[in-house]
């Protein structure tokens, strides 16, 4: 079953919310205790610590939800690219 990434963000003046969407676990996708941990790990770099600590806008928390899922992609078609390389 292929992964996906649900996520909504709500922005407002003093209050934002950023809602993400996990089916079943049955489904074999990403969980949204693995998601947290992963999100969590992109705060704690210096790169994005430095984004966050020096603009007060809440897109760049969700900016770095779909760089996780960006990431992921290009492992993934690393992955396949060797795999296609092996079998030339």
């Amino acid at each position: 079953m292929a992964d996906h990434l649900a996520v909504h963000m709500i922005r407002r003046r003093t209050n934002s919310t950023i809602i993400s969407l996990h089916p079943r676990p049955d489904h074999r996708e990403t969980a949204a205790k693995s998601l947290h941990t992963r999100i969590r790990a992109t705060g704690i770099s210096v790169y994005w610590n430095n984004i966050f600590r020096d603009n007060a806008d809440p897109t760049f928390v969700l900016l770095s939800h779909l760089w996780y899922a960006l990431y992921a992609w290009d492992e993934v078609l690393e992955n396949l690219y060797n795999h296609i390389c092996f079998l030339v």
